[in-house]
């Protein structure tokens, strides 16, 4: 975690090798060879003798955070430039990082390798290694029983002095967790996260079950999401509770945690009914959403996908109208009916999927589900889509380098330029005179798409209104 309490994407440490302190104000880091494609950094920038210094890729671009991430999903690079634009350092061919939260780095024989602990702001560890462990085999199926069921977990690989760590209750197992021994008696509904750890080998995440034990029929599609409990209820880093590190929100003065915007790891998985195997079972990331309704007892949640925790979209289609079934979902929200919530619950979805098919207007989809969070049941919450340039994205063939303006005012996504000039009502050729443009306008769904493509321009810009 790190100072803006996030999870970073990425980092990367530098370690000052001299006897004195150096400050790099001003130094640049790059993906590039040409120091003018990265990140100036600026900030706390101080890095004392035989001392350390995190930088963090996560795109926030704002002091110590740059504004790229590290590639995880193919080779990459890394460049460190000083101020008067000189390289300083390199790590060249990094390769695809086999599993999250991996580290590597140069050990004392000025090799590049893999780490089997990572230790930021601490020497480099000498405990290097090449292979993941396997999964350990679970003896049932995630999904719904009826009663108490029996599991086993087995290892499969036979590596020397290896163990089945686990835990039942949404934390990732380490070497301090539970050993496995003998079978598990499931009598609750409950989330089985299990890896094996062994000597000389690299730490894979955690397999990741969940087991709903009911009596009772499920009428709905469930979802199933399992985090480390402390992500959601401690006063400092918990997102859902009142907490100690808040800020205010709803027109309101007091602060609460569930009104920040951090996101927290989250294992997500889905089962369409209660009779099926799961469709889904995916790392991801997790967060608040919604305004007021933040206050609610049951809050909405924004999932993301990302090709850094694996795969880059939910591959299923939640939403069976059959102009949906083909959108491609980066992130999605589990809604909590907003200022339905203490009513009907169905209101707003209701009226847009009334509309769906009927006229030519976008809307949100909607599928209705049961919800456990770490295998406890939470009630009914829907799956929606999100107004965001993610909608854009899955709607529209994979749309990007969008501008988006929320109503009217507020900018979401990219630059407000070419938006002021259409409300302004003078010729979009008038942003720049130099530019060459043209104005294409398309109705479709009820967006309005102004595209502007000049010599300029690298890339095409798009305004959606």
């Amino acid at each position: 975690m790190d100072d803006l309490y996030e999870f970073p994407d990425s980092w990367v440490e530098l370690y000052n090798q001299s006897d004195q302190d150096i400050n790099i104000d001003g130094w640049h880091i790059s993906l590039k060879k040409n120091y003018t494609k990265g990140w100036r950094l600026s900030g706390n920038t101080n890095i004392p003798a035989k001392g350390y210094l995190l930088i963090y890729c996560d795109k926030v671009g704002k002091g110590l955070h740059t504004n790229f991430r590290l590639e995880t999903t193919k080779e990459s690079n890394i460049y460190l430039f000083n101020e008067q634009g000189a390289l300083v350092d390199k790590v060249e061919g990094i390769p695809e990082q086999p599993n999250p939260n991996i580290s590597m780095g140069i050990t004392s024989d000025n090799s590049l390798k893999y780490f089997i602990y990572s230790t930021p702001g601490k020497e480099n560890s000498e405990c290097a290694a090449t292979k993941l462990t396997q999964a350990p085999k679970f003896s049932k199926k995630a999904g719904v029983y009826n009663s108490a069921i029996e599991l086993e977990l087995a290892d499969e690989q036979s590596v020397p002095n290896s163990k089945i760590y686990y835990t039942l209750d949404g934390s990732e197992p380490n070497s301090e967790s539970d050993i496995y021994t003998t079978p598990l008696i499931i009598e609750k509904s409950t989330v089985v996260r299990a890896k094996i750890i062994a000597d000389g080998y690299l730490i894979p995440r955690a397999t990741i079950n969940t087991y709903i034990i009911s009596d009772r029929d499920i009428a709905l599609p469930i979802v199933s999401l399992s985090l480390d409990n402390k992500y959601l209820w401690d006063d400092m880093i918990g997102i859902y509770t009142e907490g100690h590190n808040g800020r205010a929100g709803c027109g309101s003065d007091e602060k609460f945690n569930y009104f920040q915007d951090w996101r927290r790891p989250v294992f997500f998985e889905y089962f369409p009914n209660q009779e099926s195997e799961k469709v889904l079972s995916q790392l991801g990331e997790l967060r608040i959403g919604g305004n007021c309704s933040r206050s609610n007892s049951i809050k909405t949640f924004i999932v993301y996908s990302n090709k850094r925790f694996g795969t880059k979209h939910f591959s299923y289609p939640f939403f069976q109208n059959d102009d949906k079934r083909d959108v491609i979902i980066k992130s999605f929200m589990l809604r909590n009916a907003g200022n339905d919530f203490s009513a009907g619950y169905l209101n707003d979805a209701w009226v847009q999927s009334m509309m769906a098919g009927k006229v030519d207007i976008d809307y949100q989809a909607y599928q209705p589900t049961v919800i456990f969070v770490n295998g406890e049941y939470w009630g009914i919450i829907n799956i929606r889509e999100r107004s965001e340039e993610d909608f854009v994205y899955g709607n529209y063939k994979e749309l990007e380098n969008i501008d988006m303006i929320e109503n009217w005012t507020e900018l979401k996504v990219g630059d407000i330029e070419a938006y002021n000039v259409l409300m302004s009502g003078r010729l979009i050729r008038d942003i720049k005179t130099s530019h060459k443009t043209e104005l294409i306008s398309l109705f479709k769904k009820g967006v309005y798409i102004i595209k502007m493509s000049n010599k300029y321009y690298k890339e095409t810009r798009k305004i959606i209104l």
